[in-house]
């Protein structure tokens, strides 16, 4: 008992330290070392060592020399260091560090929650029961981690050069990590796959891994300006995360569905097929969604944010923005900032959703039957072609009808409203809402109503159904045969004194198109 010293010289020696904080150290010959109770500092040194750190929090190391070493940490949260030889270092119960070093290695973390570092050599790594991390780093060795417990991670680390990672499958099909010289080999069964590449300027290639058992699979560039890419591999049932981090980074997705995160400064992103999850996070990102349904986010900074094919959800973000959401339904929401959002092609069977948000917009509907609001400030919409609802929102803004049967409602301020689009007749509703606003007709019986403020209101040559509403408003019927009312304020009406009635009653089916205004 106490706290006891022992050197064992030269020779086979046997040191039991017993119950004290007892440092003991091997020299050379193989030795058998043993702790005991309380926290000890043991040391093979040379020799191939057995030592035992009992209970306590040791510290356990075969020491410097090529012997193969058996390290046992026993009870309690232990460091356990291999030699330069082929050694077996076991954590045992509770949470342990367990380091290869040189040398072909097995290291069984046990009961606990341990982190394994298989360091150089080609090492077995097999965290056992408790939430474990199994470390390898670049350049160290062909390593083999393994579970049975379905709560590991599994963590590939770079250094702070430009590194290479290559991830793939072998015949076994198991997760292979490999920089080309030494290849970690992850088999079934864990929580969790990260590859953290770290500062540097890094590539990493993601090949087809379709045959390895699912777990997700997360790839951290880090710092720098990172390459990360998936293009053209199928993943299967590996749920792949890319996240840039800091740096300007090309990421670029899977043919099945990713979370791809450009994180800070100036990224690059292409979604590949899949549904995917895309957000560039700070800075003037550039994202192209690309094939099926994905949903994007830009974040702060300018950036051009395109879904392409598929119903895709589009959130630009802070700055000013360009935002397509190209074919497809799509979705696409402007947020802070000056943007601009097209609902792309879409076909006749694209309906898009497009809302300005906060800013001085300009929103483009495409083909198909599209509902564009422009929120706040001064907004540009236009419906272009299919059956659209356009609504200006605050602010003073120009809504445009464009080819198809359109509802437009300037909402407040003093709107400008033109469905005038070529010599089609189209059945346009159109309503000024609150300010002075100008509405002009196209050859289409069209619904007009002006709404509060002094409004000036032109029919075109349809059969068209126009009401000033309050204000002083000027209004012109033009060409057909129109139902014109000019409601409350001083109103000035142009149109033949035949079609000019303020006692009439309004059919059915007009008084449902205003109240659908």
């Amino acid at each position: 008992a106490g706290n006891d010293l022992f050197d064992g010289d030269v020779g086979n020696d046997t040191l039991d330290g017993g119950a004290g904080q007892d440092s003991a150290f091997g020299n050379s010959g193989n030795d058998v070392i043993t702790g005991g109770a309380d926290n000890d500092y043991l040391d093979g040194q040379g020799g191939s060592d057995t030592v035992d750190g009992g209970s306590g929090d040791d510290t356990v190391r075969g020491g410097n020399s090529t012997g193969n070493d058996s390290l046992f940490g026993n009870v309690g949260n232990d460091l356990v260091v291999g030699s330069l030889g082929n050694d077996t270092l076991d954590g045992g119960e509770d949470n342990d560090q367990l380091f290869g070093n040189a040398g072909n290695d097995s290291l069984l973390g046990g009961a606990g929650d341990d982190v394994l570092k298989g360091q150089g050599g080609a090492d077995t790594l097999d965290g056992g029961t408790g939430t474990d991390t199994l470390q390898w780093s670049i350049g160290k060795g062909n390593d083999l981690v393994q579970t049975t417990d379905y709560v590991d991670t599994v963590e590939a680390l770079g250094d702070i050069t430009a590194n290479i990672f290559l991830i793939g499958q072998n015949a076994a099909n198991e997760l292979t990590i490999s920089d080309g010289a030494r290849t970690l080999r992850v088999g079934p069964g864990f929580a969790q796959v990260v590859v953290n590449a770290r500062a540097g300027d890094d590539a990493v290639t993601i090949s087809d891994i379709d045959n390895v058992p699912a777990v997700p699979l997360t790839v951290n560039g880090e710092s720098g300006n990172d390459v990360l890419t998936a293009a053209g591999s199928n993943i299967g049932n590996v749920r792949l995360a890319l996240d840039g981090g800091f740096g300007d980074d090309v990421l670029t997705g899977s043919n099945d569905a990713d979370t791809l995160l450009g994180a800070g400064d100036d990224d690059s992103i292409l979604g590949g097929a899949g549904d995917d999850i895309i957000d560039g996070g700070d800075g003037n990102d550039t994202v192209n969604g690309q094939d099926d349904n994905d949903s994007i986010t830009g974040g702060l900074g300018n950036d051009s944010l395109v879904g392409n094919a598929g119903d895709d959800t589009i959130s630009a973000g802070d700055g000013d923005d360009f935002v397509d959401g190209s074919d497809g339904n799509d979705s696409l929401l402007g947020d802070a900032g000056d943007d601009t959002l097209s609902g792309g092609a879409g076909g006749t069977s694209g309906s898009d959703t497009l809302r300005g948000g906060i800013g001085a917009d300009f929103l483009f509907g495409g083909s198909g039957a599209d509902d564009l609001n422009g929120d706040d400030n001064d907004d540009y919409l236009s419906g272009q072609g299919g059956n659209d609802t356009v609504r200006g929102g605050n602010g003073n803004d120009t809504l445009l009808g464009g080819v198809g049967d359109n509802d437009l409602i300037g909402g407040d301020g003093n709107d400008f409203i033109d469905v005038r689009a070529g010599t089609r007749a189209f059945a346009n509703r159109m309503n000024g809402g609150d300010g002075n606003d100008t509405i002009a007709g196209s050859f289409g019986d069209e619904t007009i109503l002006g709404g509060d403020g002094n409004d000036q209101l032109f029919g075109n040559v349809g059969n068209d159904v126009i009401l000033g509403g309050d204000g002083d408003d000027w209004v012109n019927g033009q060409g057909g045969t129109d139902t014109v009312a000019g409601n409350q304020g001083n109103d000035t009406i142009r149109d033949p004194a035949s079609q000019i009635d303020e006692t009439f009653t309004l059919p059915d089916d007009v008084l449902a198109d205003l109240d659908a205004l």
